[in-house]
Order: C-alpha cells, then structure tokens, then sequence
C-alpha cells in the first residue's frame, strides 16, 4: 500500500532510477511515504506520469523516544486481544478516515484492513483504553483511546493509528495513552519508539512533546 523510498544520502541518481522504474511499472501504491526531501524529490520527478495526487502533506515532523516518558501512563491502557477486535476495528475506521479521508473497509469483513487489524491485535502491537458500555456482559465497551505499532525494525517501533474519540479530547487522554504505549513498547519490543505526525495537528504534537518524544527530522507523504 505504500511506497516507501530509502536513498542514502538523497543521491539525486538514485531517486532519477527510482522515478524511471515507476513511470515503467505506473502507479501500484496508495501512497509515498517517508523522509521528506527524498519523497518530495522522487514526486517531483513522477507528478507528470503518474496520476493526480489526491494531497501532498510535505512538512510531518518525526519524533523519537529512547528513556521513560516525562508524564505518568494510563493504567487503563492495555494491549488488546482477539476478544476486542469488534470494538476495536470501528475505532480504527473512524482514524483512518479522519487521517486520509476514506473508509479502509471492504465490507466484507475479510478484507486487507480488517486483516491487517486482526494481525496488529495478534501481535501485541495494538493498545486502547475502553469506557464501559451498554453491551452483553464481558463487552470491553467502546474505545476513547488507542495506538498501534505499524511497524517494528531496527531496534525501533514505530508508532501509527494515534486516535482519541472526539467527545474525550481535550481531557490528556492522549499523553497518559502515549506514556503507556511508550512503556509497553520499550520493555517488550524495541528501546526505540518513533511516529510522524502533521505540522498542522498542534495538540497532537504537544502531546508527543509532553510524553518526551523529540523530533529528529521531517517526512513527507503523497496521498493517491
């Protein structure tokens, strides 16, 4: 789904026989993610060939964390099992289409994102806060807060799918949420936890800052 490039030191010759492999094989990803210089250069060289990017967001700070968050965790977060995949899954639509604008469902309920989410909670790479609801006894209620790690290489997780439900924000929920991410995830994954985030997302940022998160340089993504 997404086209990630990796050139050492921005070679300008590298992103030239990136850009002319793609305009071979055409567009396949939903997307161009990744370090900015190195997306916005390898965009620039395919906006003629390959359709009309749906959105360029090219200024996404990227942050780190290596040491205990500044900020206590949320006892209340916890990873999720298999058993909470049906509450689970609306909250991850509900980020997925206020992030890119679309429903990743097929609707089928077989479908790569459901599958996707299915493997994440498998994992032990999915994290949420639920609030009681009205459900049958032993429901886990509904989600107010929830994280995944998209990704886990080198020594680092990479944290994706930061979503609070709209009626809570405002309350912290998202850096005591982040804080027990972060713990989790450097005792038991990687010492390393990363994410991007928009410039334009102010609170979310503060958040991260307030957690410990530091950033370490800037990507970009091309949205299709």
């Amino acid at each position: 789904a997404n086209l990630v490039p990796v050139v050492p030191d921005r070679d300008p010759r590298a992103l030239d026989a990136f850009a002319a492999l793609g305009r071979t094989q055409g567009r396949r990803a939903s997307s161009i993610v990744g370090e900015a210089s190195v997306v916005l250069g390898l965009w620039e060289r395919l906006a003629e060939s390959w359709p009309r990017a749906r959105e360029v967001r090219a200024d996404q700070p990227s942050f780190v964390i290596d040491r205990d968050p500044d900020v206590p965790a949320d006892p209340q977060v916890r990873r999720t099992t298999p058993a909470d995949y049906e509450v689970v899954l609306p909250a991850c639509v509900r980020m997925f289409v206020e992030e890119v604008g679309y429903s990743p469902v097929s609707g089928s309920g077989v479908g790569p994102y459901e599958t996707r989410v299915r493997t994440l909670i498998a994992e032990g790479w999915s994290f949420a806060r639920f609030e009681p609801g009205q459900g049958p006894a032993g429901s886990p209620g509904s989600v107010v807060f929830k994280a995944e790690l998209g990704a886990v290489a080198g020594g680092v997780a990479q944290v994706q799918g930061v979503w609070v439900t709209p009626g809570r924000r405002g309350e912290g929920l998202s850096k005591a949420g982040m804080a027990a991410v972060v713990e989790a995830a450097r005792r038991d994954v990687a010492p390393i936890v990363s994410l991007y985030a928009n410039h334009y997302n102010e609170r979310a940022l503060a958040a991260y800052r307030a957690v410990g998160f530091e950033q370490v340089g800037t990507y970009a993504t091309v949205l299709f």
